[in-house]
């Protein structure tokens, strides 16, 4: 930095290779106005060696005096004068940008920029941005009407910043949050010859003039791909932009139009409107609001998602036989290489029922309807999330959570708001609420049978890793007594141990951070530990940093031979992205593996890789997919509740939480039988497994139907895990 001032005593030309400090210049300016070290370091909260010292390196840095005393008192030099004029400006500037970043963190004090298509924007969201502005007055809101083709554009050139439209095909930059499902309907006005007859309509839609939406090529192609297919001819005339001009076309005339249902709610229900039925498949689209898969929902984009949101719900856009299911994972951060699948199989499940006609309560059948958000791996956002999803969607229940953390996070707002929530991937116990069904593996169906099969194998010495946080730190604890129990010495177990002040371990094992990734020193010490040729490794990592842990383990030379791993929280959907051919016979112990041989897993694989082919979900992949454990646990617990609601006849949450814990809810899934207990955890099977070069296990046991067990004390541990479970909550 160059810095010129001219004074008569002095000219400052310093030529520094650092910026001014402005904390230097803070202190410089308070001290100017106070005259006092002491006063300035009380206000600055600093000690007065602290403002000395500071001053004195801003005196050599800038090479001139800039304060001396007079009476006792502290004041600028010439030159000082000089630099202080320069600082107030400079802090007022840093004082003025400091605001104004407050100011843009505040809700509603932001820019939102928007595209929607031009009905979306007429019809639907008028009042949404009408209500927007009122809430949030003092955000710049740009909106331009658009078609869906060029509103991508202006996403993808960060012109805009969302874009309302139809759902996208897939596109791996954009996410996609649905707002509104709705189908087309062939409408003429009331009198209507068509409309008057009963049979024989299909044959004379052709007669009569058509005008459609002038719309987005992809949609047009749509469009005429489903009349094609339906066989259904129309006497196309033309496409007019105005959605109200073909509106009245067709109720002052003869004309036929192909309109979405929200779009004509108001006309259909005062019979202004006829819809023609034109045969038993509908011609339907999803509409929602679409963003960069870069970044997350701002905080004035998650407004205008809420409201959007209200105003389906004011408005009766919805079907009314439709229910509301959350569905909270991570789709973002460390933990979404693991859990964006559990969403996909959520989805796929989804649609497997509505396509099989709906969950069946009383005499109405009910598609679900997914509301899906996103933890981005951030435990207090879960917790928000969950909250939003039981108190603004009203969901009947919740499909979600990996982390024992996020977990945790969301427990209490799932039982303060009385919802109910189904979790899925092995955690390690200690734990009964009245809101959660575990499907996951509990403690006793994985950590137990996994360390009972090594023992069995002669293995004497176990390290214990992990990564930092509940479940893991939870798990090696208890497999450290299990160890201790069944006669492997203290100096057997590796990884460390911390104790408090009487000496007790409260903690064994060694633990990393999420996304860790230098793991060469960790494998150092395990190679070492092995190297007595009777060891092995328990893994309880988390997430991607499993990819860097096995690849240090090769790098190493470390062979399943020397010292095996059997991983508790590494599957085949998290094996796509490691050297498989490098970890063949590495360990797995979990409730399903995909090579298993039975109907239930052959119809499911079948089923999961045909719904790959044809969904068109934002986000899904479809090449290159594995299932595992959580992945299908998730998938049994959407059945198990859809066929607790149906038993209990209703979707209240108490009626369905008291048929699920009767212990008569059962499922024949992929891993077999899955049954829910009265304390909410549930028997199935378990299975040990090797890696083979494919990323597949070579199944080695199996357990048949395991009870689940949160609570594991020392009698139990004794025992193993042939027990029975503990009572009811």
């Amino acid at each position: 930095m160059k810095l010129n001032i001219f004074t008569n005593n002095c000219e400052i030309i310093a030529h520094m290779n650092e910026s001014l400090d402005s904390r230097q210049l803070k202190a410089f300016a308070v001290l100017a106005k106070t005259g006092s070290y002491t006063e300035t370091a009380k206000q600055l909260c600093v000690t007065h060696s602290a403002i000395s010292h500071s001053m004195r390196a801003l005196e050599a840095q800038v090479g001139c005096r800039l304060l001396r005393t007079l009476n006792k008192k502290t004041i600028p030099t010439e030159a000082g004068e000089a630099l202080l004029h320069h600082a107030l400006r400079v802090l007022g500037e840093l004082d003025q940008a400091s605001r104004t970043l407050t100011h843009l963190n505040k809700w509603g004090t932001r820019r939102l920029r928007m595209a929607a298509d031009t009905i979306f924007l007429s019809i639907f969201l008028t009042p949404v941005l009408l209500k927007f502005h009122k809430e949030f007055p003092n955000t710049l809101l740009q909106v331009q009407s658009s078609d869906s083709d060029e509103s991508f554009e202006l996403l993808e050139n960060n012109h805009v910043d969302v874009v309302l439209t139809e759902k996208p095909a897939t596109n791996d930059t954009v996410d996609f949050f649905p707002l509104l499902a709705d189908r087309f309907h062939l409408v003429v006005k009331s009198g209507h010859p068509l409309a008057v007859k009963d049979d024989g309509l299909r044959d004379e839609f052709g007669k009569y003039p058509c005008f459609l939406l002038k719309d987005s090529s992809q949609r047009r192609k749509q469009v005429e791909d489903f009349l094609l297919r339906q066989k259904i001819k129309l006497n196309i005339l033309g496409e007019i932009e105005n959605l109200a001009t073909i509106k009245e076309l067709v109720k002052n005339t003869l004309a036929i139009s192909f309109l979405p249902g929200w779009s004509i709610t108001t006309e259909l229900e005062n019979h202004s409107l006829v819809a023609l039925p034109h045969g038993r498949r509908t011609f339907e689209q999803t509409w929602g609001l679409v963003y960069s898969r870069s970044r997350p929902l701002s905080m004035t984009e998650s407004a205008l998602l809420k409201l959007c949101r209200k105003r389906v719900m004011e408005t009766e856009l919805k079907a009314e036989d439709t229910v509301k299911v959350g569905v909270l994972h991570s789709l973002s951060g460390t933990m979404a290489i693991s859990e964006t699948s559990l969403r996909d199989v959520l989805l796929f499940a989804f649609d497997e029922i509505n396509n099989a006609g709906g969950i069946k309560v009383g005499d109405k059948s009910y598609k679900i309807d997914p509301v899906i958000v996103d933890g981005a791996s951030n435990w207090q956002l879960f917790a928000e999330k969950a909250m939003e999803l039981l108190v603004e969607d009203k969901v009947a229940v919740t499909f979600g959570c990996w982390t024992s953390v996020s977990r945790k996070s969301v427990l209490p707002v799932f039982e303060k708001e009385n919802g109910l929530l189904f979790y899925p991937v092995q955690y390690e116990g200690e734990e009964l609420s009245k809101s959660i069904f575990y499907t996951a593996e509990a403690f006793n169906q994985q950590a137990i049978p996994a360390v009972n099969y090594l023992l069995a194998k002669g293995k004497k010495k176990f390290y214990l890793i992990g990564t930092d946080y509940v479940y893991p730190q939870t798990t090696n604890l208890i497999l450290y007594k299990y160890l201790l129990l069944h006669g492997v010495p203290p100096e057997n177990i590796g990884g460390g141990f911390r104790k408090d002040d009487s000496g007790k371990v409260i903690s064994a094992g060694k633990y990393v951070p999420f996304s860790y990734t230098d793991f060469q020193q960790i494998v150092a010490d395990i190679k070492q530990f092995a190297a007595s040729g009777d060891a092995c490794v328990i893994n309880t990592i988390n997430g991607d940093s499993n990819v860097p842990f096995f690849k240090e383990i090769v790098a190493a030379g470390l062979t399943p031979a020397d010292c095996p791993v059997v991983s508790f929280s590494l599957a085949e959907d998290e094996l796509r992205s490691m050297p498989t051919k490098k970890l063949v016979g590495e360990l797995g112990c979990w409730s399903y593996f995909m090579s298993l041989k039975t109907p239930e897993n052959k119809i499911f694989l079948k089923n999961w890789y045909n719904w790959l082919k044809t969904e068109s979900y934002s986000g899904v992949i479809k090449k290159k997919r594995a299932v595992d454990s959580p992945i299908v646990l998730s998938y049994d617990g959407v059945y198990l509740w859809k066929e607790a609601v149906e038993k209990a006849g209703t979707f209240d949450v108490d009626a369905v939480r008291k048929v699920l814990e009767s212990g008569d809810i059962s499922f024949e899934g992929p891993g077999g039988k899955i049954t829910v207990q009265a304390n909410h955890h549930c028997t199935k099977n378990v299975y040990i497994g090797e890696t083979k070069a494919n990323g597949q296990f070579k199944i080695l046991q199996t357990f048949p139907q395991v009870v689940g067990e949160p609570f594991v004390g020392e009698p139990f541990l004794l025992k193993g895990f042939d027990k029975k479970p503990s009572t009811k909550i």
